[in-house]
């Protein structure tokens, strides 16, 4: 039963005077609770980015360089069990479809343009920008073989998402038109001043992969904007065609040279690694540079990224506890010197120091308590609402996640900073003699 009339006497001693109370807990919350929104925040932006990078390909390098595609491809000698694929992809997307719906939502689909020397690995474009190398799955037709590249051949492999919104579900051996606008009308391509622009260019759909990560997030925020928006609607996705095709169709056109290289192992991939980074050191001397990325390099920039944002944050709720802690303490103090005359008679019938230092900071904990819980409570109710508003309004692919450390975190923050505010007030109550405290008014 002791312990109950503890917790009754404490409960009512951190609440009796009530503008302490109030004013601590202000304090205290608007700490917690910028630190915890901005946290969660943060760690849920980045999560985003996190899911889509685990799913590119283990053990798979891209290359690139200053250096011309085919003198680079000498220089680098691939390890054995290591498989290869070229890919060019131009930097402007092409428009493939527009139609008007029931509802009068005008839809342009635009596409990035890949030519691929196989279709192992493909290139998938971030909304980034960032280009990652995704295990492609063949869904129906079949992939671009030696004899597509080698004959130049018009022929294009699509995904799920393009094969529904082109084709409605069946889009083999039917044309794909590229900078097809309404009702096969071209879109004038600005870079190109010869004839061949006045009409689309048709190519024949010869397989259909399954839809990547990103393609999945493209099909999900497409419906969303057929449901809420009553504006033009923009689409993305990627489609693929023989590496030939590209240099043959855009020659003047900026694309962008990579090289996927696939290994079979960690052994072999390690030992790839070190050789692109002597390339690199001795590139760096003779003035060129090459650059290759990797699930784990880009895991490692996006964590780097990722802690540069929660050190500027942790300085701002730094700044914002220590000036939430020099009003806690001297309200505390405010307090302390209110109850001079109770703790002097406590200490009159027996109380300890250690008695009156636990009683006070006891009572700064339970206001820790409450305001830290309330703080955290409110970051998740409002980023919940962010996540609402981001997702119809503004069609932000924004997913709040919080996590356990995200609440842990703030919640100790909180105590933390209950135990320091408390400590000191409590300290100087503990110090002051019974006579004094007897005759203070």
């Amino acid at each position: 039963m002791k312990i109950f009339f503890y917790i009754s006497h404490f409960l009512k001693m951190a609440v009796l005077n009530k503008t302490r109370f109030i004013l601590t807990s202000i304090g205290m919350f608007i700490a917690v609770f910028l630190y915890s929104f901005s946290l969660m925040l943060t760690d849920s932006y980045y999560a985003g980015f996190f899911e889509e990078n685990e799913t590119m390909t283990d053990n798979v390098v891209i290359v690139s360089s200053s250096t011309p595609q085919k003198q680079l491809h000498k220089e680098i000698v691939s390890p054995p069990q290591t498989a290869c694929t070229e890919v060019d992809f131009l930097l402007q997307r092409k428009s493939i479809f527009s139609v008007i719906t029931e509802k009068k939502h005008y839809v342009n689909l635009m596409s990035y343009i890949n030519g691929v020397s196989d279709l192992n690995s493909i290139p998938v474009i971030t909304d980034s920008s960032s280009c990652l190398s995704v295990k492609s799955e063949l869904c129906k037709g079949r992939m671009i073989n030696e004899s597509d590249i080698s004959s130049c051949s018009k022929v294009v492999v699509i995904n799920e998402l393009t094969e529904q919104l082109v084709f409605q579900g069946d889009g083999i051996g039917k044309k794909l038109s590229l900078n097809a606008g309404m009702n096969g009308n071209t879109v004038y391509a600005f870079n190109q001043g010869d004839d061949s622009s006045n009409s689309p260019i048709e190519l024949e759909v010869i397989g259909v992969i399954k839809n990547s990560f990103t393609d999945r997030k493209s099909a999900q925020l497409l419906k969303k904007k057929l449901l809420y928006s009553s504006e033009t609607i923009d689409a993305t996705t990627s489609i693929y065609c023989p590496i030939s095709l590209i240099k043959e169709l855009f020659p003047d056109e900026d694309c962008i040279h990579q090289q996927f290289y696939e290994c079979k192992n960690r052994n072999t991939y390690d030992q790839f690694i070190m050789q692109l980074e002597m390339m690199r050191n001795r590139d760096y001397l003779l003035d060129t540079h090459i650059n290759y990325e990797s699930k784990e390099t880009k895991r490692n920039n996006l964590e780097t990224q990722l802690m540069d944002a929660k050190r500027i944050l942790n300085l701002i709720s730094l700044l914002l506890c220590l000036l939430s802690c020099l009003s806690v303490i001297s309200i505390t103090f405010f307090s302390v010197k209110e109850r001079i005359p109770e703790i002097g008679i406590r200490k009159a019938f027996g109380a300890t120091k250690m008695d009156v230092v636990f009683q006070f900071v006891i009572e700064m904990l339970i206001i820790a308590f409450f305001s830290s819980g309330l703080a955290i409570m409110l970051s998740l109710f409002i980023g919940r609402i962010v996540e609402v508003i981001l997702d119809q309004k503004y069609f932000i692919s924004f997913a709040f996640k919080p996590t356990v450390s995200n609440i842990l975190q703030p919640f100790i923050l909180g105590v933390t900073e209950a135990l320091l505010c408390g400590i000191i007030p409590s300290l100087y109550a503990a110090n002051i003699k019974v006579t004094n405290s007897l005759k203070f008014e």
